[in-house]
């Protein structure tokens, strides 16, 4: 958790006359973030990795998805479409299926 640095007065200078709740006037409101451990940057590290790592290979894939669409490949592998194929092969369904359609 982060902490919290309030820096301000009240209206008043600090004081207060009989009978007022006064609390304070924020006028700076200051987050400091905690250190990060090593833990921690590895985490970071390791997810954005994967996520160029997704990113690449879905570019192969479109790639190769290209060539066998272009190529009618999935015809002599038996299928009667190309939804068929993307669907029996490569088991995509629901919005995977419509990205690829």
């Amino acid at each position: 958790m982060a902490d919290l640095t309030i820096v301000g007065s009240d209206k008043n200078g600090g004081k207060r006359r009989k009978g007022t709740k006064v609390v304070a006037q924020v006028s700076k409101v200051q987050m400091t973030k905690p250190p990060l451990d090593v833990e921690h940057v590895e985490v970071r590290q390791r997810v954005l990795d994967l996520r160029r790592k997704t990113e690449e290979s879905y570019w192969e894939l479109s790639i190769g998805l290209h060539e066998v669409y272009e190529g009618s490949h999935y015809i002599a592998w038996g299928y009667t479409s190309w939804k068929d194929y993307i669907e029996q092969e490569l088991e995509f369904h629901g919005h995977h299926l419509n990205y690829i359609l």
